[in-house]
């Protein structure tokens, strides 16, 4: 288990595989770029608030949330 400070300087812990999905989606990548299980991984660190998904070209694109709240 780590901890990580979302935006606004709140400590989330998350898991040894979260961890690692979030160090490749640090610069960002497409959902395409991902392993199923990596994205559905994802997708749980964007439910915690971790990273950001939106649509760039038409695919689901992944990036680490920058900022305060």
């Amino acid at each position: 288990m780590k901890l990580v400070e979302c935006p606004g300087g709140i400590p989330v812990f998350i898991s040894n595989s979260e961890s690692k999905v979030l160090d490749k989606i640090s610069e960002g990548c497409y959902k395409s770029d991902l392993t199923e299980r990596e994205a559905n991984v994802a997708n749980d660190l964007v439910g915690k608030g971790i990273i950001n998904r939106k649509l760039k070209e038409n695919k689901v694109y992944f990036s680490k949330l920058r900022g305060s709240i």
